[in-house]
């Protein structure tokens, strides 16, 4: 969210902010990348120090995804590019958001997902944490809501939890 209408340059240094279990898998697989564990919240580099950080699929499993966001908005270089994917499940127009109306709470459950974004709610996130918005992008595809929310679902009936991200789950 960073400048990401700046002309296209060579980034140099990267941070890709993941959880643990992509880091153990990456670090098998690292092809000649540095790659390290650390706190989301006190993150081992010195300000600025980043020319990009991506984050995806992490803040909905934060107690705190502001003071990571801060923490983040620290390490990346003033013009630096910032990427996330944030699942938007507190969305009126999601089919999560209405379940848990309901009292659907698998998601939370099974995979961890303690946050309920909404695209005002990420908006304000990101600009309180110190990041200038240039791109937005959102979409939503009620095809793999279905998806999701079944999956979850069966899960939760069966009383399976997931030990590793659902992609991972369905690699195994």
């Amino acid at each position: 969210y960073k400048n990401s209408m700046a002309a296209p340059k060579m980034v140099k240094v990267v941070l890709n902010v993941g959880t643990g279990t992509a880091i153990k898998k990456d670090k098998k697989d690292s092809r000649g990348l540095k790659i390290k564990a650390g706190d989301i919240y006190k993150l081992p580099y010195k300000g600025n120090f980043f020319d990009a950080v991506i984050v995806t699929d992490v803040l909905e499993h934060l107690d705190s995804p502001d003071k990571a966001l801060k923490e983040i908005n620290r390490v990346l270089n003033p013009k630096g590019e910032f990427s996330c994917f944030i699942p938007l499940e507190g969305s009126f127009f999601s089919l999560h958001f209405w379940l848990k109306k309901c009292g659907w709470r698998a998601k939370e459950q099974l995979a961890g997902h303690i946050q309920m974004f909404s695209k005002r709610s990420v908006e304000n996130l990101l600009v309180n944490s110190g990041f200038r918005l240039d791109t937005l992008r959102y979409s939503v595809h009620l095809l793999g809501q279905f998806v999701d929310v079944g999956f979850y679902t069966i899960l939760g009936s069966v009383g399976k939890e997931l030990k590793v991200g659902l992609e991972d789950e369905l690699k195994e």
